[in-house]
């Protein structure tokens, strides 16, 4: 399944994509949708060889956010930064193999 998603750091590529994995292995993990994982560092990592402080601490955020409120109330709010001229900008689809309550696709 393929969810929306929105550039997270502004450095698209290589960057972005890694980021991007690790934010929905942490929102599977923070939804208790993990993988026989025993820690939250270690599930956001998974299939990640090598990342820099600030991509886990921009995936650790977003998905914090996302755990706490829904990824309904991030993919809206953070699509109001991502607008201009009236056309959102950055939107993806990005491969999730868990369930994720408001999903707007």
């Amino acid at each position: 399944m393929d969810i929306k998603t929105w550039d997270i750091t502004g450095f698209g590529g290589g960057y972005e994509a890694t980021c991007q994995q690790m934010l929905w292995n942490a929102v599977r993990f923070l939804t208790g949708q993990g993988r026989d994982v025993k820690t939250f560092d270690v599930a956001m990592m998974d299939g990640i060889e090598d990342a820099t402080g600030a991509m886990h601490h921009c995936a650790t955020n977003h998905a914090l956010y996302i755990a706490k409120n829904g990824y309904e109330k991030w993919f809206a709010e953070l699509g109001d930064a991502r607008t201009k001229d009236g056309e959102k900008e950055y939107i993806f689809k990005y491969p999730i193999e868990f369930e994720l309550k408001g999903d707007p696709t």
